[in-house]
């Protein structure tokens, strides 16, 4: 199948330790651009402060129509989707 419009891998992790709690995404975000989230981990496990890839929490794939929309996400990612992780 043609891979239409311009498409974002990203690797989901925390700058901070404790327990993960899900996802949070910008509802406009979710609805237009997010294609699929799979996490590696269950909610309620622990995760660590991003310090090498044995920390990732999964992976995060998003499509856009432009590139200049895809690398506004790319450039500030918190501003539309993060892991919830509680202390």
């Amino acid at each position: 199948a043609p891979c239409n419009g311009f498409w974002l891998s990203y690797i989901v992790h925390s700058n901070i330790s404790g327990s993960y709690q899900g996802m949070w995404y910008d509802k406009k975000f979710a609805e237009g651009n997010l294609y699929k989230y799979s996490p590696y981990i269950d909610e309620g496990e622990k995760v660590q402060a991003y310090s090498g890839t044995n920390c990732t929490i999964g992976m995060l794939v998003a499509t856009f129509p432009t590139r200049e929309e895809m690398m506004t996400v790319a450039k500030e990612p918190e501003k539309f989707f993060h892991p919830i992780i509680a202390s």
